[in-house]
């Protein structure tokens, strides 16, 4: 992910935290190991530093899929969103005032035989956050006014995603409010994770779909700059065959108890 900006060019950012994130309609229990030992499942290796301030003002996220995962630049914020599968730092509660300023260098690997999708990183990497910063936190929820995403009528519009493609999200936009947003292998949840990011407000899967899809948005961000395009609304139901419907969405938040700012040594 590049938190940087090119407002005049076309600028793109592969959207890393939205491939974790999702708006869920209930509270969920703090992450347990797939053993049920009470325990995160681990890297085998991982190291953490800090970047002195000043010296990088993006963050980069590696690929996914492989096993090894890359954070340059990364804030804490960045990197809890991901582990914790937030779409919107303003869903962090609590945050000291330098957990989005104070930059990290992730370099980690799964153990063997693991490929790191988001659901195989995303425990891995609050174990990190627990072990190295001494995180504790816990989940909230809070009605806000959002959306849902329905099937609208005539059904779905999407194309199956293509087998050993790696997920990711690319936004463009050229400045005068023309915008495209290219999802390559991801759920519609992670579809509605980026509406919501796009349209400023929370956006919840209610379409039933499952599966990995590929797909294309091309709207117009401004309305006063002409009807060339459709606003995202509209593209989402002519392009996608989906329906963005006015409620109540019931959000996840995550509040913090505590975290450190300096990792525990490698």
């Amino acid at each position: 992910m590049r938190e940087k900006r090119c407002p005049r060019a076309w600028a793109a950012a592969a959207v890393a935290g939205l491939l974790a994130a999702s708006v869920t309609a209930a509270p969920q229990a703090p992450a347990q190991s797939p053993t049920g030992n009470g325990e995160l499942p681990a890297f085998e290796v991982a190291s953490v530093k800090l970047v002195p301030p000043g010296s990088v003002n993006h963050s980069e996220i590696g690929p996914l899929g492989g096993a090894s995962y890359t954070a340059t630049g990364a804030t804490l914020m960045l990197l809890i969103s991901t582990a914790f599968g937030l779409d919107d730092a303003d869903r962090i509660l609590g945050a000291p005032n330098w957990l989005g300023s104070q930059r990290y260098d992730v370099n980690a690997k799964a153990e063997s035989g693991v490929r790191l999708t988001m659901e195989a990183l995303k425990p891995r990497l609050r174990q990190l956050l627990e072990q190295r910063f001494k995180l504790s936190a816990h989940r909230q929820t809070k009605d806000l006014d959002g959306f849902a995403l329905v099937i609208a009528k005539g059904g779905p519009k999407l194309e199956k995603a293509l087998p050993d493609r790696r997920a990711g999200i690319v936004v463009m936009n050229d400045g005068t409010g023309h915008t495209k947003m290219r999802l390559t292998n991801v759920s519609v949840g992670t579809l509605a994770a980026a509406l919501g990011r796009a349209l400023g407000d929370p956006v919840a899967d209610k379409t039933g779909i499952q599966g990995e899809y590929d797909m294309v948005l091309d709207y117009e961000n401004d309305p006063d700059v002409g009807p060339s395009l459709p606003s995202v609304l509209k593209a989402v139901q002519e392009q996608l065959g989906l329906k963005l419907e006015k409620q109540k969405v019931t959000v996840e938040m995550l509040a913090i108890d505590h975290v450190e700012r300096i990792p525990t040594e490698n």
